[in-house]
């Protein structure tokens, strides 16, 4: 894995930029991702209040024209070559310059222009605060709403672990000091690793928040890395890792994550349409 930092051609000059005080660092990995990344960089732009943001792209080695696009806006990037998600993450936090983080993927976006500022005021407001999340909302490439995710308002380990999945990854900002305490994302995890770190900050009593409002918009397509088979086939192993094999488990997951989208009957129209919309194109 080689490592080749861009150069930043604007705003500002890499000696500036070493010199500014950031309230955030937000951090996104790439490959070839030219054809979504320009709605996420306008939502970040779009961000209102007196903030100060770092936005870190990490990108694994994008043959398209994602590179020279940042490189166009002036966007902070790294080109990691080949690395993964997660190593990517860990990347962006060994160059984040802020005391509070967030991850957010390139085809993902944040939901409304204030979410930046009312989620730092969440951490301004409550020293003791170590990670605040919030709603997340599924939407197609149209930007059309699919359904919601409700997070539990409470992260409790012994519930969060059969649940496994908690809070959408980019539903959520954590101070930078929980990641010295507990370590950085485990790359082991290929696609789990968000949900590996939130169970283990649950299991250190990390300090959590919820807020009733939409976070991020989590954009649905046929490229969605989480909807593979070998991501499904990585969440299997990842909860038998932390679960075992037990059978009276894995119901109670279904019954757990069930009852988070649930809440949202939108969820069940959405997966019984689109199953049914394959089931009749392969016809």
């Amino acid at each position: 894995m080689t490592t080749k930092n861009q150069d930043i051609r604007s705003p500002a000059s890499s000696e500036c930029l070493s010199k500014m005080k950031y309230d955030i660092t937000l951090i996104t990995p790439s490959l070839n991702a030219e054809k979504y990344i320009m709605r996420l960089l306008q939502s970040i732009r779009e961000q209102k209040g007196e903030i100060v943001i770092q936005h870190i792209v990490v990108d694994g080695g994008s043959t398209d024209g994602t590179i020279r696009l940042l490189d166009e806006q002036g966007i902070e990037n790294y080109i990691v070559e080949g690395c993964s998600i997660y190593e990517a993450h860990n990347f962006g936090l060994t160059k984040s310059q802020a005391d509070i983080v967030a991850f957010i993927n390139c085809d993902d976006y944040y939901s409304s222009s204030n979410v930046v500022s009312c989620m730092l005021a969440e951490f301004r407001c409550n020293e003791a605060l170590e990670i605040a999340y919030g709603n997340c909302n599924f939407v197609s490439s149209q930007g059309k709403l699919l359904y919601k995710m409700i997070p539990p308002r409470r992260i409790n380990y012994k519930t969060a672990k059969l649940r496994l999945f908690n809070i959408s990854h980019p539903c959520w900002f954590a101070r930078k000091s929980v990641f010295s305490k507990i370590g950085d994302y485990d790359t082991q995890w290929k696609f789990v690793s968000d949900m590996d770190f939130i169970l283990k900050a649950s299991r250190y009593h990390c300090y959590f928040k919820r807020v009733d409002w939409a976070v991020a918009n989590f954009v649905i397509h046929d490229s969605n890395a989480s909807g593979t088979l070998t991501a499904a086939i990585e969440g299997r192993e990842f909860f038998k890792h932390v679960n075992g094999s037990s059978a009276f488990n894995r119901l109670l997951y279904a019954v757990l994550l069930g009852g988070l989208y649930l809440k949202d009957p939108r969820y069940v129209y959405f997966w019984v349409s689109r199953f049914f919309k394959r089931l009749l194109s392969k016809g």
